[in-house]
C-alpha cells in the first residue's frame, strides 16, 4: 500500500501594527508509489536481432508500487490586517520535488515506462509538476468612499447609497515552469531494446553532446 509521510517546521512572529509574519519548511515522502514498467524488456545492445527475455511476446506490463518521490520546501507567509483599511496575505514558497515516476498512467508528456525497465533508478529527476518558485499575494481594501469616509462624507441620498460601501480585491499568482524530458520520437528505438505499445511509452532520451545551455 503506497503512503506518505510529512513534517513541518514554522515560527511565528508578530511584528506588530497588525503585521504577523510565519516562516517554515516543509517535506513531504511517498513511498512504494504505484507505477508501471516492462519485466519483458531486452537490456540495451548493438545486436540485431536483440531478443527479449520471453522472446515470444513483446511487453510484459507489471504494475508496481515500486517508486517513491520527496519533496522540500521553504514556506513563508506575511500577513497585513487592517492597516487603512488594507487587509493582505502573502506567501511565497521555494520547493524541489524529485521522483522516479511522477504519475501513473500520465497524458502530460512523461514516459508510461521507464527509459531502462531494469533500471529504474535511473528515472530519478525533477518531478514533472516540479514548480520552483510560486509567490501569490491577495489584498482587500476598503474604498475611502461615502458616509464618514475621507472622500464623500458629505453625500446625500441616492448619491451616498451609490458610492458607499465599496471594497478593491485582487488576487495575484507567480510561478516558474514546470521541467520536461527531451525525448526522442517513438519511432526510433536507438538502443534497441524495443517500442513499447502502452500509451506514450518507453523513448529513448538522447545523450548530451555539447552545451545544452543557450549563450543569450
Amino acid at each position: 500500500t503506497s503512503y506518505s509521510q510529512q513534517w513541518s517546521t514554522s515560527i511565528e512572529t508578530d511584528l506588530g501594527d497588525g503585521l504577523i509574519l510565519e516562516t517554515g519548511y516543509f517535506g513531504t515522502r511517498g513511498t512504494k508509489l504505484l507505477g508501471a514498467r516492462d519485466i519483458n524488456q531486452p537490456a540495451a545492445s548493438p545486436q540485431f536481432p536483440n531478443l527479449r527475455p520471453v522472446p515470444f511476446f513483446l511487453d510484459i506490463s507489471q504494475i508496481e508500487s515500486a517508486f517513491d518521490s520527496i519533496y522540500h520546501s521553504f514556506q513563508t507567509r506575511l500577513q497585513c490586517r487592517l492597516r487603512g483599511g488594507l487587509t493582505g496575505l502573502f506567501s511565497y514558497t521555494w520547493s524541489k520535488s524529485i521522483d522516479n515516476a511522477s504519475a501513473f498512467f500520465p497524458s502530460a508528456g512523461d514516459a508510461n515506462y521507464p527509459q531502462d525497465s531494469n533500471n529504474v533508478a535511473a528515472e530519478r529527476g525533477l518531478s514533472s509538476f516540479d514548480l520552483r518558485q510560486r509567490f501569490a499575494g491577495s489584498f482587500a481594501y476598503d474604498l475611502p468612499l461615502g458616509r464618514g469616509r475621507p472622500l464623500g462624507r458629505h453625500a446625500r441620498g441616492l448619491l451616498a447609497t451609490l458610492i458607499s460601501d465599496w471594497q478593491l480585491n485582487s488576487i495575484v499568482s507567480l510561478q516558474t515552469g514546470q521541467p520536461f524530458t527531451v525525448a526522442l520520437p517513438g519511432e526510433f528505438d536507438n538502443s534497441n531494446t524495443g517500442f513499447a505499445n502502452l500509451g506514450f511509452g518507453a523513448g529513448d532520451r538522447p545523450n548530451v553532446l555539447g552545451n545544452p545551455v543557450l549563450a543569450h
